[in-house]
């Protein structure tokens, strides 16, 4: 029973996870298939992310290098981030 009860808890956590994942920041890498976004906060190490474009990629304003956007993301099971949304700011 407790067993149970510890599954039920876990499961809307690993579904909330993925579609809803949010990147903001500062592209510093623009290809067909990829972008790199690196964000920088005060005394705090920049992170940088690499996401995968492809055709289902809704991209909302002009695309660049320097861009600052928001990136809405998936991981898949490689953990590999896939962009599904980016908000040029």
């Amino acid at each position: 029973m407790l067993l149970a009860c510890i599954a039920c808890a876990a499961s809307p956590q690993q579904e909330g996870r993925g579609a809803n994942d949010l990147f903001s920041g500062n592209v510093t890498e623009l290809t067909q298939d990829s972008l790199t976004v690196v964000r920088k906060l005060p005394a705090k190490e920049a992170v940088s992310r690499r996401f995968i474009r492809d055709g289902q990629t809704k991209i909302e304003g002009p695309l660049k290098v320097s861009a600052r956007v928001t990136v809405r993301f998936e991981t898949d099971s490689e953990g590999q981030f896939h962009a599904l949304h980016v908000i040029v700011r």
